[in-house]
């Protein structure tokens, strides 16, 4: 799993995060160290990119709900 993080090139206060491969109880951790890394920053527009994920398990889901 890859996860990939960059500034928005319409919207200069939004990031987007790609993530590539599969979320699941082993990688979800993973995504939620990045994501919280954003969210320490400051930044509030966050929009995750999920068109390179081929699965997410309820584990990796749980990073979303919480």
């Amino acid at each position: 799993m890859e996860v990939r993080v960059r500034r928005s090139e319409t919207q200069k206060d939004a990031h987007i995060v790609e993530i590539e491969g599969r979320i699941d109880a082993h990688t979800a951790p993973d995504v939620e160290k990045e994501l919280k890394a954003l969210l320490d920053k400051g930044f509030v527009k966050i929009v995750v990119d999920f068109s390179g994920v081929n699965y997410i398990s309820s584990g990796g889901l749980r990073v979303f709900l919480t």
